[in-house]
Formats: C-alpha cells, sequence, structure tokens
C-alpha cells in the first residue's frame, strides 16, 4: 500500500480523527491555503 502514513494513525486512532484533525488537515493542504473557495471569495466580494 502506498498509504504507509495512514496504517499507524488507523492503528493507534480506533475512533475516527476529530473534526479539528481534519481542519488542520485541511488547512495544512497547499491548495486551501492558496486558493479560497468559493465562499471565501463571495465573503471578500460583498465585503
Amino acid at each position: 500500500m502506498s498509504n504507509n502514513v495512514s496504517v499507524p494513525i488507523s492503528s493507534h486512532q480506533p475512533f475516527p480523527p476529530e473534526p479539528g484533525t481534519l481542519i488542520a488537515a485541511v488547512l495544512a493542504s497547499p491548495d486551501a491555503r492558496y486558493n479560497p473557495s468559493p465562499l471565501e471569495f463571495r465573503v471578500h466580494a460583498e465585503n
């Protein structure tokens, strides 16, 4: 399996990851950091 990163995480965490973990992963991704979502574009445009 090429996803060797998710294996130790799932073995150490038998429960689903917390929402904060998912949010942190999204914020850490370059796509989320440099490409604002359409919702963010609307907020900036309306203000």
